[in-house]
C-alpha cells in the first residue's frame, strides 16, 4: 500500500506499505490491532518518519503492546545505536542482532580516477550538474595553509595533493588523469559530468560484456539530461534507456524488471529509489554519481527543500551491492577516492537538519503529548532551539494556539503533506479561488527558481526578471509569469527560444509544473477544490 494505490483486502494477511502509510494507521489505530509483527526496513536512511515512527514504536513496546514482535533490518546500519535505543523495552536487555549474509557475486569497486584513464575522458565545465559547494576543496587548501584560495591556486594546490596521494599509495594513474580529477574536483564539491557517463555505457558496450547498466542521479532533471544525451548517440539503437523515478508509473517502473529487446543494453538511470527499495537481477554495471537530493533547510524562504549533496559511506556501498546479483559486478564511484577517504560513515539523522514543523503538526495529530517532551526521547533528539522555533512558527501562522493546542487550520494542515507555511498558501489559494498562480508560486519555492543567473549575462537575466514581474516589483509574480509564458510557448512549439530569451531553466520549469500538478491533487484529494478548479491541469 502506497499513497495513492492499495491492494490490501479483509484477507491481508502480510502488508507492505510507506513510513507514511504506517502513521496514518497510527493515527486511527493508535495500538496497531491486529498486528503481531511489525518489520522496518532500510533504518539507516534515518528519514524525520522512520525516527518519528521509532518513538512511538518504543512507547507502544514499553506500554501497550509488550507483545509486538519489531524488527529492524538494513543492509548497511551501526547496528549498536538501534540495540541501545531499545534496550529498555526489551525483555532480554539488548535486543538481539541476525547477520544474514547474502548470495551476491563480487562487485569490483573503481572512482573516478579509473573512469577517466579508460575513456580517456576530455573535462569540459560547462558539462553536467553542479551545486555552487566547494567545502572539499577548502579543506584541501586549509590543510596547505592556503584557505582562501582563487582557482587557480585552489587547482595548483588539488593537482599536487593528488600526485602525492597517487605516490604514497603506489596507486598508479597517468599524471594526465590525475590532472583531470584535480580539475573535477575543484570546480565544485557536488559534480557530475553527463558526458562521462555516457562514454563510461560507450566504453562497456564496445567491450561487449553482457549485462544492464544502472546510472544513480539525484533528481528527474538529471535522468532527463542523461537520457538525452543517451538518445543522440550514434549508439543509441544499442540501448534501451529507461527511467526509474518516483513519479513515474508503476506501470513505467515494472519495465526495468523485463529483459531488454534482443540486440540491446538495458539502461536504467535512477534516483536512489533504486539504492534498496528494488532490486533489478540483471544489472552487471553501476555508475554512482555520488550525488543525491536530501531535505535541508533553505533560510531565504524559511522552509525545508531538497538540495543536492554527496552520499554517505553507507549509501555508496548499497548503489555498489546493485551490482553482482546475477553475476560478477562493476561499480563506478564518480567521485574520487581522495574524497571517499572524507565521506561520512552515515549520513546524518534528518531530524538534525530540517525544520520540524510538519513533525510537530503530527504529534499534536496523534495526541502524543507535549512537543519538546516527545521529541526528547528521539535516538538523536533535535536541538531545543529548532523544537522552539518550529512551535513558535505554528503559533505565528494560527496552526497551535497559546497553549499548543491544534487549531482547525492546524487540523487541516496536518492533512495535507506539505510543509505548513506552503499548506496555508494553497487553502487560502483555494479559498480565494486562485489556486493556479498560488499552486505555481508554491512549487517554485519548494524546488527553486526557474530563473538562471550565468555569470557573463546576470544583468541582462536580471532585467528580463524586472521585466516578468512588471510594476508589482515581486519575484513571485515574475516566477508565475515566467511558468504562464513558458506553457504558452511549449503549446505554441518555440519553448527553447522563450526560455534563451528570458534566461529560463526549462528543467525546473518541468519541475515546478508536476509539483504543482501534486499540490493540486493533494487539495482535490482533501476536498479543498472542486475538479472543475483543475482546469490548468
Amino acid at each position: 500500500q502506497v499513497r495513492f494505490e492499495s491492494s490490501m483486502s479483509p484477507g491481508t494477511r502480510l502488508l507492505f506499505c510507506t513510513s507514511g502509510i504506517l502513521l496514518r494507521r497510527l493515527h486511527s489505530d493508535p495500538s496497531l490491532e491486529g498486528v503481531r509483527v511489525l518489520v522496518v526496513d532500510e533504518i539507516h536512511e534515518r528519514d524525520c518518519n522512520s525516527d518519528f515512527i521509532m518513538i512511538i514504536l518504543k512507547q507502544l513496546l514499553a506500554y501497550t503492546r509488550l507483545d509486538l514482535k519489531l524488527i529492524l533490518m538494513s543492509a548497511t546500519v551501526e547496528a549498536g545505536q538501534f540495540q541501545h535505543y531499545f534496550k529498555d523495552v526489551n525483555p532480554g536487555g539488548l535486543p538481539p542482532v541476525l547477520q544474514i549474509e547474502g548470495t551476491t557475486h563480487p562487485v569490483d569497486q573503481y572512482f573516478l580516477e579509473d573512469a577517466v584513464e579508460w575513456t580517456r575522458y576530455e573535462y569540459d565545465k560547462r558539462d553536467g550538474f553542479k551545486s555552487g559547494k566547494r567545502k572539499f576543496e577548502d579543506m584541501v587548501g586549509a590543510e596547505r595553509g592556503v584557505p582562501n584560495m582563487n582557482p587557480a591556486q585552489r587547482l595548483t594546490e588539488l593537482s599536487k595533493a593528488y600526485k602525492e596521494w597517487s605516490a604514497e599509495t603506489g596507486t598508479k594513474y597517468s599524471d594526465r588523469t590525475l590532472g583531470v580529477v584535480a580539475q573535477i574536483d575543484c570546480d565544485d564539491l557536488v559534480c557530475m559530468q553527463f558526458d562521462l557517463i555516457v562514454e563510461l555505457c560507450v566504453y562497456w558496450t564496445n567491450a561487449q560484456t553482457p549485462g544492464a547498466i544502472l546510472i544513480f542521479v539525484p533528481g528527474w532533471g538529471e535522468i532527463k539530461a542523461i537520457m538525452t544525451r543517451l538518445q543522440q548517440h550514434h549508439l543509441k539503437d544499442y540501448w534501451t534507456v529507461y527511467p526509474l523515478h518516483s513519479q513515474v508509473s508503476s506501470r513505467e517502473q515494472q519495465m526495468v524488471f523485463h529483459p531488454p529487446p534482443n540486440g540491446t543494453r538495458k539502461i536504467i538511470i535512477s534516483t536512489n529509489i533504486a539504492e534498496s527499495s528494488v532490486t533489478i537481477s540483471d544489472v552487471v554495471f553501476v555508475i554512482d554519481t555520488g550525488v543525491k537530493k536530501e531535505k535541508t533547510y533553505a533560510p531565504a524562504t524559511n522552509m525545508p527543500c531538497l538540495d543536492a549533496a554527496l552520499v554517505a559511506k553507507a549509501n555508496a556501498l548499497q548503489r555498489k551491492g546493485r551490482a553482482g546479483r546475477c553475476q560478477h559486478g562493476v561499480c563506478v564511484h564518480l567521485f574520487s577516492r581522495m574524497r571517499w577517504k572524507d565521506l561520512d560513515d552515515y549520513q546524518q539523522p534528518e531530524i538534525l537538519r530540517t525544520p520540524l514543523e510538519e513533525l510537530c503538526l503530527q504529534i499534536k495529530m496523534l495526541n502524543l503529548g507535549g512537543i519538546a517532551e516527545f521529541l526528547k526521547h528521539a535516538m538523536h533528539p533535535p536541538p531545543k532551539a529548532s523544537v522552539d522555533y518550529a512551535i513558535t512558527m505554528l503559533q505565528d501562522i494560527q496552526a497551535l494556539d497559546s497553549e499548543q493546542y491544534l487549531t482547525h487550520l492546524g487540523k487541516l494542515l496536518a492533512s495535507l503533506p506539505v510543509h505548513p507555511l506552503v499548506g496555508k498558501m494553497l487553502i487560502y489559494g483555494a479559498l480565494f479561488q486562485v489556486i493556479d498562480p498560488v499552486a505555481v508560486i508554491a512549487a517554485s519555492l519548494t524546488t527553486k527558481s526557474a530563473f538562471v543567473l550565468p555569470s557573463d549575462r546576470r544583468h541582462d537575466a536580471d532585467l528580463d526578471r524586472r521585466f516578468l514581474g512588471q510594476e508589482r516589483q515581486s519575484d513571485h509574480y515574475a516566477q508565475w509569469q515566467a511558468y504562464r509564458g513558458w506553457e504558452s510557448a511549449s503549446n505554441q512549439g518555440y519553448e527553447r527560444h522563450y526560455c534563451d530569451q528570458h534566461h529560463l531553466s526549462i528543467t525546473v520549469l518541468q519541475m515546478i509544473k508536476r509539483t504543482k500538478s501534486q499540490f493540486i491533487k493533494t487539495l482535490l484529494d482533501a476536498g479543498f477544490v472542486k475538479p472543475s478548479a483543475n482546469s490548468g491541469d
